[in-house]
């Protein structure tokens, strides 16, 4: 997949967070050992100073929940970068295995394992992967994925930690929920936040995906 990855460089981290500089150090330290090279956090109002202090990369004052995931998108497209959203409190992500990379991408089918217990079984063939690494997969499958795949300007992960019912998915899926704890976002993406919303935002803004792209 190598020459699929875009570099590092290419991406910006964002941290949407507030009230909770004393997560600094583990967010930093699973970005930072992937080799996240741009990370910012998105915080509340008056809050620089103290997410600073905790040794935050960068602090800016987005405010309100959706006020921040809009500021880290305008940030990452002001500077030409695809946008990474996480949340301050995100433990890791998983890989489960499939057969081939070639699953993956779409481009042989997916064998469903035969029952619940050797989805059960199979989804214990996982291992953990950086947010970096992560980032750059799902990102290189908006751009060299399926057909359907390519349509998508919105990417996320399994919401769950169930690896035996992730089993019985399609390694890759083009209409479901993205949950809000680990994005990425493309540069030329218009969409936005709704800002009038307190809960439920990344519901919100999956679907508005799937109306505006069809993934």
């Amino acid at each position: 997949l190598g020459t699929q990855l875009r570099p590092l460089s290419d991406f910006l981290f964002c941290v949407i967070s507030k009230g909770r500089e004393a997560n600094v150090s583990h967010m930093e330290r699973m970005l930072k050992a992937g080799g996240a090279e741009h990370i910012c956090w998105f915080v509340g109002a008056g809050e620089v100073a103290a997410y600073e202090a905790a040794g935050a990369s960068r602090a800016v004052e987005g405010g309100k929940l959706c006020a921040s995931r809009n500021a880290a998108i305008d940030a990452a497209r002001a500077a030409h970068k695809i946008c990474v959203q996480c949340s301050d409190d995100l433990q890791g992500v998983q890989c489960l295995a499939a057969e081939s990379a070639a699953e993956i991408f779409g481009t042989e089918r997916y064998h469903k394992p035969a029952d619940q217990a050797a989805a059960n079984q199979q989804g214990k063939r996982q291992w953990r992967v950086t947010l970096a690494a992560a980032a750059r997969v799902l990102e290189a499958l908006m751009r060299h994925g399926a057909r359907d795949t390519r349509k998508a300007k919105l990417a996320g992960v399994y919401p769950n930690a169930n690896s035996g019912m992730a089993m019985n998915a399609d390694p890759v899926s083009t209409d479901l929920f993205c949950v809000g704890d680990f994005l990425v976002i493309e540069p030329d993406c218009a969409l936005r936040f709704d800002e009038r919303m307190t809960l439920k935002e990344d519901y919100d803004f999956t679907a508005q995906h799937l109306a505006k792209h069809g993934a």
